[in-house]
């Protein structure tokens, strides 16, 4: 503990260092006996009870509860340099607010050890299944990444959209940005690049045509020509298109 926080009491010196607790939830953690010391295991139960500079304290949280996800892959090539998965629909890459252990990267580490030492050349949406592409940390991750990043590897996705795509091809160029005036934080949108926003292209093609639940839907493929969040989702929608299930851009976003 920081000699600044010398005297605090307890409520206020957790709800310092750990910005996301309110005093009340900090309260509530104080009443059912999860605030310890370190040294002692000396439970403490008075939230206005004062700290002191050089104590540590240990708080003791059960894990969250976090949403059922397929938590497997199917690998699909390796050699010395190169791991290629199929990542499954459902399954987030990365540690978020909702998911800690049900990721691609505890997967990874669960299946090939903490120390497996493949680096992620690019990134999927959790809903998104799909290819990705691993190389050697201080190694071919490096080549991979600046391959990604240099628009060098192309990309296919396939879509099942809303509506009867009938045109033999079109090229969306709308840059985009953090979706004006929505409260949904990570949602894109539309931006200008005078505003912020970032150039952002892609062309689709129909391939096939069909009906959902009595409704006109079409199989489409996206060709990306650059890689911005959420990219295929948001230019497909603005296009009258959004893709069947994506419940960001698919819905009004009180429905969302």
């Amino acid at each position: 503990m920081d000699p600044g926080r010398d005297g605090f009491r307890l409520d206020r010196f957790l709800s310092s260092r750990i910005a996301r607790l309110s005093r009340t939830r900090v309260q509530t953690i104080v009443d059912n006996g999860q605030v310890r010391r370190a040294d002692t295991g000396e439970v403490l139960l008075r939230a206005s009870q004062r700290v002191r500079a050089g104590e540590a304290l240990v708080i003791r949280r059960p894990a969250p509860r976090e949403p059922e996800v397929v938590l497997d892959y199917r690998e699909i090539y390796r050699d010395e340099a190169l791991l290629v998965i199929d990542k499954p629909a459902g399954l987030p890459v990365h540690p978020s607010a909702s998911y800690h252990r049900h990721t691609l990267t505890q997967v990874l580490r669960d299946r090939l050890g903490p120390g497996h030492g493949w680096d992620m050349a690019h990134r999927l949406d959790r809903e998104t299944s799909g290819v990705m592409v691993f190389g050697r940390r201080a190694g071919s991750a490096t080549a991979l990444k600046k391959a990604f990043l240099g628009r060098e590897v192309r990309k296919r996705y396939l879509a099942l959209v809303h509506g009867s795509f009938d045109k033999e091809h079109v090229r969306i160029d709308m840059s985009l940005g953090f979706a004006i005036g929505s409260k949904i934080r990570i949602k894109m949108g539309p931006v200008p690049v005078a505003d912020g926003g970032l150039p952002a292209a892609t062309t689709v093609r129909p391939l096939k045509h069909g009906e959902f639940n009595k409704m006109p839907v079409t199989l489409v493929e996206a060709l990306p020509e650059t890689g911005r969040q959420h990219q295929i989702r948001v230019h497909l929608a603005e296009i009258g298109h959004a893709v069947v299930g994506d419940k960001l851009y698919g819905l009004p976003e009180e429905d969302s």
